[in-house]
């Protein structure tokens, strides 16, 4: 756990007594390694770095020419600005995430009045063709300047409300300071894997609505992507057979997962028993075991709720059932489950780990700011599953394109399948030849650096007195099995160069033991309805055009 790395003290000048900015550094501080204190005028001796909050420049200047890294923002939280909105172009420094440099993202955010560069200067970030966020540097430390202020939240608010597709000027160059304070002692991760998730379509035809599978297989092999279809188990009666071989033959590029159960309306916010909801969710995973059998489609056992909307009590019935995690975005758990005590900083790390256990893996809705929250994700090292519709796939797959020309250019990111983000969904740090590893799956594969000698593995989901079992494998043997806690002792590795960590739950439960709910006719005809305007789609627009040029009747 984070508590577990000794924290970085970092003075906060600007705000006395946390009046504005307090719920936010209490909101980072549960994000990062860091102890924010009190640093007016003479009390800044004993912190490793400044954040300056009342656009004092000098004071910031100054605390950098002294040793001391500092962020200063120049707008102070005044409310008047200089501009608003345009196209934010990240620079080329290597001060920058590699993942932001030279990159766009559209902003229609307030900004104060920054300083004209000056002579060494580097410019971080524009606004249209004015520097926002420059880097300041003197004979000892730099000093970032930055345009907007960060955000003053409230109590009851969450970071994921000012660091998204529609608002991040004010918290993500303060995130990105933080982060490099604490680089050397915080936890590392691989970068990003990408997934594109096409929602709801059925496997009865060659194609379903503007989606055609095999145009998608080819398109998804020649510009490199992934891609997996979101069934909706109610379909999985039947398959066609050209479908079937086209996603067996196009594995791991193409594969499935599992979409609700009937897709009937808030589904997974069901408030009935727990008898009630297992029943329904092992029924979900029946059907689509039965097509992964009879067909041998891929099939990841990942559960994406209909409309992303899930109960948390629901998690820990997906982890007793065996389903590996779940897709679903911070807003919108927080949305539907108002009566939960959520982390403010929740929707920012990896993934989140819930239920007892099982990964929730944050998902990109399809959006006007789709490229800004991709971003966002590659910066955060959090996996880029972007969830779209068949709609997504008109115009010859122009937009699978685009999508994937922006994550292929993206530092260090790669696409993967469920199962292959699943597996590297990890965080690690080292310390002298012992490698710690943090899970944020139930099952990963860890290479191990030639140095390493020793592993430990920590699960955040586990507390007080809990053990789970925990099995290590470096593939020499069959594996070492123990219980273990929170932090499990040290397992030695040898000479492997990957190690595959299995955490497994206490007491599973078979879904094909537990009994079926009854069959109602309405998610039939809501299904069959959905089925026909999907596949009308393509034809509407000819339709259209049909009635506006046909004659008018004659009697």
């Amino acid at each position: 756990m984070i508590g577990a790395f000794q924290r970085k003290r970092i003075g906060v000048s600007g705000d006395p007594q946390g009046a504005r900015f307090g719920v936010l550094f209490k909101a980072l501080g549960r994000l990062f390694p860091v102890e924010f204190c009190p640093a007016e005028s003479g009390e800044q001796h004993s912190c490793e770095a400044l954040i300056e909050l009342n656009g004092d420049l000098e004071a910031a200047i100054n605390a950098a020419a002294a040793g001391m890294p500092s962020f200063v923002a120049m707008e102070g939280g005044h409310a008047s600005t200089q501009g608003r909105g345009g196209n934010l172009r990240f620079g080329d420094s290597p001060q920058l995430s590699p993942c932001l440099r030279r990159q766009l993202m559209a902003s229609c955010e307030s900004v104060g009045v920054s300083p004209d560069p000056e002579a060494g200067d580097e410019v971080l970030a524009f606004l249209q063709d004015r520097p926002v966020w420059l880097l300041r540097p003197t004979a000892r430390a730099a000093c970032h300047v930055v345009a907007a202020a960060p955000p003053q939240m409230r109590e009851n608010e969450f970071l994921f409300q000012y660091l998204n597709g529609r608002r991040f000027l004010g918290l993500l160059p303060l995130m990105h300071f933080l982060r490099a304070q604490v680089k050397d002692q915080d936890w590392t991760g691989s970068s990003s894997k990408a997934c594109f998730v096409f929602d709801d379509p059925s496997l009865h035809w060659h194609s379903y609505g503007f989606l055609n599978y095999r145009m998608l297989a080819e398109h998804a092999k020649r510009h490199g992507y992934f891609a997996s279809v979101a069934t909706i188990p109610l379909d999985a009666w039947w398959v066609n057979g050209r479908v079937a071989e086209i996603l067996r033959g196009s594995s791991p590029r193409l594969s499935v997962l599992i979409h609700g159960n009937n897709h009937t309306t808030d589904e997974m916010l069901s408030s009935g028993s727990t008898t009630q909801r297992r029943a329904a969710l092992a029924q979900a995973m029946r059907r689509m075991e039965r097509l992964r059998r009879k067909h041998g489609i891929p099939i990841v056992n990942v559960m994406e709720a209909p409309y992303g909307a899930f109960a948390e009590n629901l998690f820990q019935d997906l982890l007793v059932l065996g389903y590996e995690a779940a897709l679903c975005t911070a807003e919108l758990l927080v949305q539907h489950n108002p009566g939960v005590a959520w982390s403010p900083a929740i929707g920012l790390d990896r993934s989140e780990v819930l239920g007892g256990g099982l990964p929730v893996i944050p998902r990109i809705r399809m959006s006007a700011e789709w490229k800004n929250e991709v971003l966002l994700a590659a910066f955060l090292n959090q996996p880029i599953i972007v969830s779209g519709h068949h709609l997504d796939a008109a115009h010859d797959l122009e937009f699978l394109a685009d999508l994937a020309g922006m994550v292929n250019g993206l530092h260090g990111v790669t696409w993967s399948d469920l199962s292959g983000i699943l597996r590297s969904n990890f965080a690690q740090t080292v310390e002298g030849d012992v490698l710690t590893v943090k899970l944020y799956s139930r099952r990963v594969v860890v290479p191990i650096p030639q140095c390493i000698r020793n592993l430990r593995v920590q699960r955040s989901w586990i507390s007080g007195e809990q053990t789970e079992r925990l099995t290590i494998s470096t593939g020499i043997n069959g594996g070492t099995t123990s219980a273990a806690g929170e932090l499990s002792g040290l397992f030695p590795v040898g000479n492997a160069s990957e190690v595959k960590i299995t955490s497994e739950i206490e007491n599973p439960l078979d879904f094909s033991t537990v009994s079926l709910p009854p069959l109602h006719p309405w998610p039939i005809a809501r299904k069959i309805m959905m089925e026909v305007r999907d596949r009308l789609s393509p034809a509407m627009p000819f339709i259209e055009r049909f009635h506006r040029t046909a004659p008018p009747n004659r009697p």
